[in-house]
């Protein structure tokens, strides 16, 4: 899959991740799944493309990472007794990160092209 067929589907106005799927099918002909779609996405980061995460809380401790099914990786860190104790969950391989106390995780994704005079924070990962 080709990331100018992912342009040509959000060109019709933001959608869902169903939805973007569902319109690379009509444009393609061919299936897609969500998590190869959002791995590719996370790969190559186009500096066109926009998206909104929407979360909601975990119910259960989460060992994979909810975007792109890689192992979290607990962060560590030091109190003021001097104890270790994990502070958060990072993803190593695309970054997403939640604090162990308050879990959460996307519940949806808008995705959506950004605007071709706006800015690019190349800061942001």
């Amino acid at each position: 899959m080709d990331l100018e067929i992912v342009r040509r589907a959000l060109a019709r106005g933001p959608c869902s991740l169903g939805e973007l799927i569902s319109r690379i099918e009509e444009l393609t002909g061919e299936k897609v799944s969500p998590m190869r779609l959002k791995r590719l996405l996370l790969r190559e980061r186009p500096k066109w493309l926009g998206v909104d995460i929407r979360l909601r809380r975990s119910r259960s401790r989460r060992p994979r990472c909810p975007v792109c099914g890689a192992k979290m990786m607990e962060v560590l860190g030091r109190t003021v007794e001097g104890e270790i104790e994990a502070l958060y969950l990072r993803c190593p391989r695309c970054g997403f990160e939640t604090l162990i106390h308050d879990r959460k995780t996307p519940a949806r994704y808008l995705f959506y092209l950004l605007p071709e005079n706006l800015p690019v924070n190349e800061n942001v990962k």
